[in-house]
């Protein structure tokens, strides 16, 4: 299943989207494509939800690092939400955890975006 981005709010620069689907060699060019939407958009703190992602393998990495890198440039900010361990390992063991913000719960990630600047984002859970 190919992998697409449902966005649930965005507002003065920041953009709390949830992904579904799968994330691998062949359809990782997809979720870039959507992601780019987002950012051309002006979204400089971007909240991804990868929770419901089914697989993802190291394709999604150098994805999230150009993502992160725009953002980065602007003043901004990625953080990833997953909560599964093997997802997590791969963020670990690729060392993406070190250059954007690699979250277990969306309290986190909002934690994490709001210490590096970005709007308060009330009213989401």
């Amino acid at each position: 299943m190919k992998p697409r981005l449902l966005a649930r709010l965005e507002f003065e620069g920041f953009a709390h989207v949830e992904a579904e689907g799968e994330v691998d060699y062949f359809s990782g060019p997809a979720l870039e494509t959507e992601l780019k939407v987002l950012l051309d958009r002006g979204c400089r703190f971007v909240h991804l939800g990868l929770t419901g992602m089914r697989h993802l393998d190291s394709a999604i990495c150098p994805i999230l690092l150009r993502a992160s890198r725009r953002v980065g440039a602007l003043g901004g900010r990625v953080a990833v939400v997953v909560a599964e361990r093997t997802h997590r390992r791969l963020f670990e063991l690729t060392n993406v955890d070190r250059v954007l913000s690699v979250c277990g719960s969306d309290a986190e990630a909002r934690r994490a975006l709001e210490m590096a600047g970005a709007p308060v984002a009330v009213g989401i859970r």
